[in-house]
């Protein structure tokens, strides 16, 4: 398995499909799925995006836009609906589980489940967006 650094940049590079924000800058989408319990993977996955946005993206007129649910201010109506709208509009699915599966959505056993079958009936249906899922395996110290 590649590393998600290593697969996210291979997905942006080749992927053809890109919104336009204006003239002169293409915006990727990436949506990132994951319940709570990882925060560290998931702030790693940020600063991954932030590095490609200062150091590769403006080479090639590019905006990576990384979106998850804690993103999502909160608003009226059901909260997964609303973090589904980013979902349907991105371009690579990043899917994490470890330990949790996540909340309850009303319409789901949870977030992430919600999400990742969504994700795949979009693809299957339109081809995108790209999924690129995944276990992380949590090492305890002292037991």
């Amino acid at each position: 398995m590649r590393p998600v650094g290593v697969t996210l940049w291979a997905t942006v590079r080749h992927n053809r499909i890109f919104s336009r924000m204006d003239d002169y800058r293409r915006v990727y989408r990436i949506f990132l799925a994951s319940p709570g319990d990882l925060d560290r993977e998931r702030g790693r996955i940020r600063a991954l995006v932030e590095e490609l946005n200062k150091v590769i993206a403006p080479k090639l007129e590019l905006i990576v836009e990384l979106y998850g649910w804690e993103d999502q201010a909160p608003a009226p109506g059901r909260p997964q609906e609303i973090i589904n709208q980013h979902l349907d509009r991105s371009h690579l699915f990043v899917g994490l589980l470890a330990e949790r599966w996540g909340s309850e959505t009303g319409e789901a056993p949870s977030g992430f489940f919600e999400e990742y079958t969504r994700a795949r009936a979009r693809r299957d249906k339109e081809g995108s967006p790209d999924i690129v899922s995944g276990g992380v395996r949590l090492h305890r110290v002292g037991g």
